[in-house]
């Protein structure tokens, strides 16, 4: 990852700096919950061709507050059922969340 100096010296470089607009913006802030297992996000990475040309469609199961990934899933498909048994695989595991958030939309 380059310096922040550097990607500001390239922007001005390229004239696509303009310090009246940069101090407008407010620091980007990552939404954090307090403890683990409060809230899990889920996510299908998309899909990929396999060697045997069967597609994979990679499924993360992740914790907002540790960031620790308690679930990745390498599935068949996006079903319901599919998903279910992936759910609970984690769920036995770690126990259930208070709450979880996807986005509902295509990978």
């Amino acid at each position: 990852m380059p310096a922040a100096s550097t990607i500001t010296a390239v922007l001005r470089r390229h004239d696509l700096w303009e310090p009246a607009v940069s101090v407008q913006h407010r620091a980007f802030e990552r939404f954090e919950r307090s403890a683990p297992n409060e809230l899990l996000q889920m996510d299908f990475k998309g899909h990929v061709a396999t060697g045997t040309g069967v597609r994979c469609h990679p499924l993360t199961i992740l914790d907002d507050h540790s960031r620790f990934l308690g679930g990745l899933y390498a599935c068949p498909d996006e079903t319901h059922p599919t998903v279910q048994v992936c759910l609970i695989t984690t769920f036995r595991t770690y126990g259930l969340p208070e709450a979880m958030v996807m986005d509902n939309g295509a990978p």
